[in-house]
């Protein structure tokens, strides 16, 4: 049976070490809790409130959600996915009465769940996620024994979709691109060509575009990304050379002016004779503008890989399939050349137009290529502490320290890409 930590903390002034219980049997989540009480007791020795029994109490789930969010942070994670998780953690519970984390229980998630069942099975999927990345972490860290929730399923979202989307034809992007305002223009252009969402365009500034280097690229930082991470986005040298111009006659720091209000959008859409709507009920919303990135990169070769380096990806199904509009991929030209097995092979007489959709993919930091990149390209939460073979006593003298994560990058170059002659790309 494990033994529960003790910790022990000298301040300035004492002549012995003082010595209290810790009550966990794990070492990193024992380190942080006695960083906590030696906070609080500077604070009361400072005369400044502090919160009774120093706060912590192993079994709370706020008081768990305090470890848990210090240690996305020292893995890297960024705020937004922190302030999130835990949201949608609290909201639950809170529906649910639960305070600590043995009440969690699956019979009261799913009832949550029913009771909310006018969201988007996405949102609830959502949710739950949080709660099985915060559970699942509890019991690495030997918090909890085993995940109450580990057995719940997700809600199926095929077919029940709320909002349908579709990519823009090359036609239909050049004549956007070409008709609105060149500042919304240069939106338009950056959305299409580089995948980077609209809550992450309207944050880059011009410190995060570097256009004079050996490969151009945005930075995108995991401050503002959806999945949190550090990417760097190769561009398009269209895209980079009206990011010249613009950077040249500038004066502010972010780089995109995105309308903040989607009328303007739809506006240009109208201009350009694009319907908003299609006889199938999809929608070319902006967000479609990251759509048909990921359906010019599969229509002109990219391999799953790439794909899902340049869409910042970590499940293949959403780069292949939720992404990828089959639509406007060149089905009937590929399987016009497959080879023919009633007459002798004649050599193939398929010509490729000069229309390029880069001069070239160029990979940068997440966008490297590696045999594995196409399994499993989730990064785990923390790490499993080893406990064994080390003491069970931590000393501390003061209570500074910080967590952080580290990354490295490398750089490749794929092939040209060329756009074969499929109508679409005429």
């Amino acid at each position: 049976m494990d033994r529960c930590y003790t910790g022990r903390f000298k301040l300035s002034g004492d002549l012995k070490q003082t010595s209290v219980s810790l009550n966990v049997t794990d070492k990193q989540v024992a380190e942080r809790i006695l960083a906590k009480i030696v906070e609080e007791e500077q604070k009361r020795r400072a005369g400044l409130p502090v919160s009774p029994e120093h706060s912590f109490n192993p079994e709370l789930i706020e008081d768990n959600l305090l470890l848990f969010s210090d240690d996305l942070r020292s893995n890297g994670r960024g705020e937004k996915y922190i302030k999130d998780v835990t949201r949608f953690i609290q909201i639950v519970s809170l529906d649910q009465g639960w305070e600590t984390l043995r009440n969690i229980n699956p019979k009261g998630f799913t009832s949550w769940k029913s009771a909310n069942s006018s969201k988007a099975p996405k949102t609830l999927n959502e949710y739950l996620n949080a709660f099985k990345t915060f559970l699942n972490w509890a019991v690495r860290l030997k918090v909890i024994s085993s995940n109450p929730l580990s057995e719940v399923k997700k809600a199926k979202t095929k077919g029940k979709e709320k909002r349908l989307r579709r990519a823009l034809t090359q036609d239909e992007l050049m004549r956007l691109v070409n008709t609105a305002p060149e500042k919304r223009a240069l939106v338009y252009l950056a959305a299409a060509y580089t995948g980077i969402r609209r809550s992450e365009l309207e944050k880059i500034t011009w410190a995060d575009v570097h256009l004079d280097c050996e490969f151009p690229h945005i930075k995108v930082n995991a401050s503002i990304s959806k999945n949190s991470e550090d990417d760097a986005i190769p561009l398009h040298q269209d895209l980079v050379t009206r990011l010249k111009a613009k950077k040249s006659t500038s004066t502010n720091s972010h780089v995109f002016e995105v309308p903040s209000r989607m009328h303007s959008y739809k506006k240009d859409l109208k201009a350009a004779d694009i319907p908003y709507k299609d006889e199938q009920g999809r929608q070319a919303d902006f967000h479609s503008l990251r759509h048909t990135f990921a359906t010019m990169l599969h229509a002109n070769g990219a391999n799953q890989a790439v794909a899902m380096k340049a869409m910042r990806h970590s499940d293949p199904k959403l780069t292949a399939v939720t992404y990828n509009d089959s639509n406007l991929l060149p089905v009937a030209n590929a399987v016009s050349q497959l080879p023919s097995v009633i007459s002798k092979p004649k050599k193939s007489s398929w010509t490729y137009v000069g229309t390029h959709i880069g001069t070239h993919v160029l990979g940068l930091g997440r966008l490297s290529v590696s045999k594995d990149d196409s399994q499993d390209l989730r990064k785990n939460l923390g790490k499993d502490a080893d406990n064994q073979d080390k003491s069970r006593d931590l000393t501390q003298n003061d209570s500074s320290g910080h967590f952080s994560g580290n990354g490295s990058c490398g750089w490749i170059r794929t092939n040209d890409l060329v756009v074969n002659s499929h109508p679409l790309y005429r």
